[in-house]
């Protein structure tokens, strides 16, 4: 496909280009605030004009939460040629030390609260409070760019604001993955990766622009930071939160906003169980989890009490994440249509399109018919391609093009897995 040789923040340009008068976000950080499309792409292009000036490394560390800001901040740093490095900032001191000296980050892009919030975070001395950068170039630069987005074509304010048109196999983001050692792992994720994923996860359906998200994972992340990506790119209208510990929040923001999906783990689905009421969770048609086995019990639990099925997804950092996942019904069914199933529990859901599979014995190393149980292998646009500065976990995990996942798998007759 064509446009996965593209540049990522050309694409998300494109995108949100479109329909600059859109509610993009609906930000419930504190209070709520409503951000425009146009809003949102003219704050990224003025930062990032601050950025290519002011900050000469390629790499960028963003700690922020899902938010308006961190959604700018990400875009910004793309939109100025960088690469964006999500943080994860409730790791240890030194975990974070060594993603920094591995990255080769010297600046990081924050806000007031979260330098309040997390003290112990080991901050450089080139540590830039986002708010104030923007108040520093002032509302008339912001302004300008903002009459730009609504009066010119998207390729015209790309040329303008020199954002390339091709990334492909360049990196586009870095993100960490904790090693079972203690050393994080460094994931370097390329525009092809990322536009990849998002173009497997539109191909599902799973995420139409009829749908309103609840976006509350964390986007250093991996599930937190494509479906970030995926929002923007798909004109898909989202609700943020910074935290996906915030159960009380969490149930508020569904019923007021009337969100349709919900994105989470099963950990933090524990709480809203035990909080909400069913008529406060209405408005959900379905639940995406990951990152951690579905506990059937937590299924029939929210099935029983809410009519609201969770549907298991899985993946890994190193695919960009996604690979599989269950879907809901589809919303209209043509007349005539049959409709075939596209969820079963126990399984995480079928092979997103694009990707090929191989079910290897653990010990001899042959490949086994699909329906054995054996070591997953993966192909495709969203497999990365190799470890940050780590030849010897590169050869261990990628044989031929071939991601080895380390994970026990097999597919049934149906082709779930």
């Amino acid at each position: 496909r064509e446009e996965l040789k593209r540049h990522l923040g050309y694409e998300v340009l494109r995108s949100v280009a479109r329909h600059p008068w859109k509610v993009s976000l609906i930000d419930c950080t504190a209070t709520r605030k409503e951000v425009r499309a146009g809003t949102l792409l003219a704050a990224a292009a003025t930062y990032a004009k601050l950025l290519r000036r002011e900050v000469p490394e390629r790499r960028v560390g963003i700690v922020l939460p899902p938010s308006a800001g961190g959604f700018i901040a990400n875009l910004a740093v793309l939109l100025a040629g960088k690469v964006p490095v999500n943080l994860n900032f409730t790791a240890g001191a030194s975990a974070i030390e060594a993603s920094l000296r591995m990255g080769e980050i010297r600046t990081i892009i924050t806000a007031e609260a979260m330098r309040s919030k997390i003290p112990q975070f080991p901050w450089p001395e080139k540590t830039r409070d986002m708010a104030a950068d923007l108040s520093g170039c002032g509302k008339p630069a912001i302004l300008a760019r903002l009459v730009q987005v609504w009066l010119l074509p998207s390729r015209l304010l790309a040329l303008l604001w020199g954002v390339p048109r091709v990334g492909d196999n360049a990196e586009a983001a870095l993100l960490f993955t904790s090693g079972s050692s203690g050393e994080p792992k460094g994931v370097p994720l390329t525009h092809r990766n990322i536009l990849g994923n998002c173009g497997q996860i539109s191909a599902t359906g799973i995420l139409s622009k009829k749908e309103t998200p609840l976006v509350c994972l964390p986007i250093f992340h991996s599930f937190g930071f494509t479906v970030m990506w995926y929002v923007l790119m798909r004109g898909v209208r989202a609700a943020t939160l910074p935290s996906p510990l915030d159960a009380k929040r969490i149930v508020e923001v569904v019923e007021k906003e009337q969100a349709t999906v919900f994105i989470s783990t099963p950990t933090f689905l524990r709480p809203i169980m035990k909080r909400a009421e069913p008529e406060q969770l209405r408005s959900l048609r379905f639940i995406v989890t990951g990152a951690e086995k579905l506990p059937v019990d937590l299924f029939e639990q929210f099935l029983q009490k809410f009519g609201v099925r969770i549907l298991q997804g899985y993946g890994l950092t190193e695919t960009t994440p996604v690979v599989a996942v269950n879907l809901p019904e589809p919303r209209d069914l043509p007349k005539g249509v049959k409709l075939q199933e596209g969820h079963r529990l126990g399984s995480v859901g079928r092979l997103f399109a694009g990707m090929s599979a191989r079910i290897v014995h653990p010990e001899t190393g042959e490949v086994l018919p699909p329906d054995k149980t054996g070591i997953l292998w993966l192909r495709g646009a969203n497999v990365f391609g190799g470890y940050l500065k780590d030849p010897v976990r590169t050869a261990e995990s990628l044989h031929d093009g071939w991601f080895v996942t380390g994970d026990l798998a097999r597919f049934d007759d149906d082709g779930f897995l």
